[in-house]
């Protein structure tokens, strides 16, 4: 049998889930420091939600390019709409721009593929 990659690529659908965590990423943050569970299931949300945070940061950090990861720390992590993104990364073309927003969201599915989470 022979493998065609060491390591699982994360599919489409784990792309579009990435990006999906990563726009929820700083209302989840600032939910997870106010929330004061009420029940056991909100105790259970609110740790998955932690963990879920941890994992993104941690993932995030693990993009080799310095430069994306820069670019998907100040989007997504610090919670800047795109706009605002382009104004501060002016040297880039929109397309350019949108381009290495991909490869990072890209890295981040992979990682998070293989460490089990999506």
């Amino acid at each position: 049998m022979v493998m065609d990659n060491l390591f699982p690529e994360a599919t489409t659908i784990d792309v579009a889930k990435t990006k999906i965590l990563l726009n929820q990423y700083k209302n989840k943050t600032i939910i997870v420091e106010r929330l004061i569970p009420e029940t056991p299931k909100q105790k259970l949300v609110l740790e998955n939600d932690k963990h879920m945070i941890r994992t993104l940061e941690k993932a995030v950090n693990l993009i080799l390019d310095p430069e994306i990861r820069e670019i998907i720390t100040y989007r997504y992590l610090e919670g800047n709409p795109r706009k605002a993104a382009l104004v501060k990364y002016r040297n880039f073309t929109d397309r350019t721009f949108d381009r290495k927003v991909e490869e990072g969201i890209i890295s981040v599915a992979n990682m998070l593929r293989l460490w089990e989470e999506i």
